[in-house]
């Protein structure tokens, strides 16, 4: 117990500290062991931090006493969870976990098991049924497997093992959860393997495993974290269609330079070149992107593939008066064919919610009135626009740019994006950031270039990745994508040299049919 009191008081204070939970993936019953986590554990904690809420277990049913009803904070009586009798509906879930297979490892199974890409979105939402007032759940783990960039990666192989096989003959692993492997390859200790992630979304064929060497390496990497940020931006944009007021993923961050759960690599713990290919404060994945650039934000529209059924949600704390726009992309042309242009008017949120059809909307381009979406040629693009409460100045609040077939259908892919980075000036003590910034400007030669991503071994961020490129209006090459480059740490301007020298940009086109020495990107 006074160990117990010591680290509650040691780390009460922090302030990534939002709630106490007693155990994970258990359950807790008054009439079983698990009692002591209801009866001891929690007991003491909440007799240290009474500013806190505690939950028994994740996932739980909550309290029936010992806790107030609203915040979820100790009020001094017993803890006592509800029983198994009890329970009238389900307010916590966990799951799903999209394990990958295809390789002998230590997690995972040796046979491929392709998952479900989720492209196209299949929605299904009852707006009577979302809303506050409304029973609600919470979901407070999935996830899918994944691996690091090449950066991290590559820093801890032996350029003869950079490959998602390894380049050796594959271990022997023993069945069950806790796998044993008996053998020399390196990459079986390497995590849940990629090759069921890869072959769901990407064309895997004419040996792409079997294939070492840093362009090989790169493609695999870059195809298994686009696979996970796929995979994940389904599952969330599913779930937001329903009454789920919080998603919590399995995992933030990896623990080791390597394969995991997490949307941002293993983080250097004691700064720069530390851990080599590791950064302070570990590099986004794409999928971290991608949740800062819509799916947790406040304001996300979307729409199924297959049935046309679309929907707007406010999860924000105010009224939304907006302007929504959706549209159709050519991928070979960059043209636009615009679905709709609509006012929207929502109440706050959370859980404010909108939904209509594709299929029964007025066409403002009679073009393109009653013309389905083709998704090996085409993509969907929502746009959520707002006017300034003092201008009249329009602002971009949400962006989706939808693919409406896995990766590997897109038929209309260039050979190459002709994809060019340029290191600008910095801009000291960003003050949006804190931190300084430095000014990129990525170019394409073609109209259209899909998930866009950026890497460098320079500690830091960007503003924006695992973007979309589209033409103006009017058409032509690609916009030219304007970003920041935020610093971490002591990380200042006078590192500019390691960022330009170690920058590099990758895209959909570069690796769907790649040549036997694949091209880079131009940085300048």
């Amino acid at each position: 117990e006074n160990e117990l009191r010591h680290s509650a008081r040691k780390v009460s204070q922090h302030p990534s500290i939002v709630i106490w939970d007693g155990c994970n993936e258990c359950q807790v019953q008054m009439n079983g062991p698990t009692s002591i986590y209801a009866t001891f554990v929690l007991r003491v904690v909440a007799e240290e931090d009474k500013s806190r809420a505690i939950w028994p277990s994740s996932p739980a049913s909550g309290w029936k006493s010992g806790v107030d009803r609203l915040t979820c904070r100790p009020t001094g009586n017993d803890l006592v969870t509800y029983s198994i009798k009890e329970i009238e509906r389900t307010i916590e879930v966990h799951g799903n976990y999209i394990h990958g297979t295809g390789f002998p490892a230590v997690n995972g199974a040796d046979d491929l098991q392709p998952v479900n890409p989720l492209i196209p979105l299949n929605l299904s939402v009852d707006t009577e049924s979302i809303g506050l007032g409304m029973p609600s759940v919470f979901a407070s783990e999935f996830g899918c497997v994944t691996m690091s960039s090449f950066e991290s990666m590559s820093a801890t192989l032996d350029p003869r093992h950079w490959g998602l096989h390894g380049g050796a003959p594959p271990d022997t692993c023993s069945d069950g959860f806790n796998r044993i492997c008996n053998g020399t390859n390196v990459m079986a200790q390497r995590n849940y393997p990629c090759s069921s992630i890869i072959t769901s979304y990407f064309d895997a064929s004419g040996g792409y495993f079997e294939r070492t060497g840093k362009n090989a390496f790169q493609r695999q990497l870059y195809h298994c974290m686009i696979g996970q940020a796929l995979q994940m931006k389904s599952t969330i944009e599913t779930r937001r269609s329903k009454n789920e007021m919080g998603h919590l993923l399995w995992q933030l961050n990896e623990i080791w330079p390597t394969g995991g759960w997490g949307s941002i690599e293993y983080s250097a713990p004691n700064g720069l070149n530390a851990h080599r290919g590791q950064i302070l404060g570990g590099r986004w994945k794409p999928l971290h992107y991608l949740f800062r650039a819509n799916l947790f934000t406040d304001v996300l529209a979307t729409c199924s593939g297959d049935s046309g059924l679309c929907y707007i949600r406010n999860d924000g704390p105010e009224p939304l008066r907006c302007t929504l726009e959706i549209s159709s992309i050519s991928i070979e042309t960059g043209a636009r064919g615009l679905f709709l242009k609509k006012s929207v008017d929502m109440k706050p949120g959370p859980g404010s919610i909108l939904t209509f059809s594709l299929n029964d909307l007025p066409c403002n381009d009679s073009a393109n009135c009653g013309v389905p979406v083709d998704g090996r040629t085409h993509y969907l693009s929502l746009d959520v626009i707002k006017k300034g409460s003092t201008d009249d100045k329009v602002k971009l609040i949400s962006r989706n740019d939808m693919l409406l077939v896995p990766p590997k259908d897109v038929t209309t892919l260039p050979p190459s994006s002709g994809l060019e980075v340029v290191v600008g000036s910095c801009i000291q003590s960003d003050r949006a950031e804190g931190n300084d910034a430095v000014e990129i400007t990525v170019t394409a030669q073609v109209p259209v270039a899909l998930y866009v991503v950026l890497t460098t071994e320079a500690p830091g961020r960007f503003s924006d990745n695992a973007f979309f490129m589209r033409p103006p209006v009017g058409g032509g090459k690609a916009h030219p994508q304007e970003l920041l480059f935020y610093t971490f740490g002591d990380s200042t301007c006078k590192d500019l040299d390691l960022l330009k020298s170690t920058i590099r940009v990758e895209d959909m086109a570069m690796y769907q049919n790649p040549p036997p020495e694949l091209p880079a990107a131009k940085i300048e």
